[in-house]
């Protein structure tokens, strides 16, 4: 009976790490997955309603979300105004819109969130067209409602001098690191220059 139990447990203590490895990878793969769904969804949301669509990639907490641009004015934006003072209309600008100016709650401002994925236990990096990789800090895309798409690593985007056209491929790199810091899968995520995003292992 005890050699039965010692087996047993040496076949867990084997495979127990595997298991765990297995699902971490596989829960990366989802996440990168959903990534690539919120920056395509994003260049089509722009593209139909006639609006620019900001997705915000913050690299230190891993905050991942999809701001679409919307009229605001100084009486909407007040405190205490409601979304009834303003209508919620899509505007045009990646590079003249306010996209620090978040709505919340009954506050209409210059941007509202339309996606986002949860903060994960993933890390990304940024390879940006330039060749700079970019480990730290914020990085937007924003797709026109004319196709085309930019990029910035300001974390305030409220001046067009911020924004750059963007000239080639930027790449999200989605890894995950398992409790011995030993990296279990990367996966990238690919922004094309013409707004087409993919998901490559």
């Amino acid at each position: 009976m005890m050699v039965v139990v010692v087996i047993i447990a040496v076949l867990s203590a084997i495979a127990v790490p595997g298991f765990a490895k297995r699902l971490r990878g596989r829960h990366l793969l989802q996440v990168a997955g959903r990534m690539a769904d919120v920056y395509r969804g994003a260049r089509t949301r722009a593209l139909g309603r006639g609006a620019a669509v900001v997705v915000s990639l913050n690299l230190a907490t891993g905050a991942f979300q999809a701001l679409e641009g919307v009229q605001g004015t100084a009486a909407a934006t007040a405190s205490g105004a409601t979304r009834a003072t303003c209508g919620n209309l899509p505007t045009r600008g990646c590079l003249t819109n306010d996209w620090t100016n978040v709505s919340a709650g009954a506050v209409v401002g210059t941007a509202r969130v339309v996606d986002s994925i949860p903060s994960a236990s993933i890390t990304a990096k940024v390879t940006l067209p330039s060749g700079t990789v970019q480990t730290s800090g914020v990085v937007g895309v924003c797709f026109s409602p004319a196709g085309r798409a930019y990029i910035t690593t300001s974390t305030a985007p409220k001046t067009p001098d911020v924004w750059q056209a963007l000239n080639g491929a930027a790449v999200i790199d989605v890894t995950s690191t398992d409790p011995n810091n030993l990296t279990v899968r990367d996966y990238q995520v690919i922004v094309m220059p013409n707004g087409t995003t993919r998901l490559a292992p």
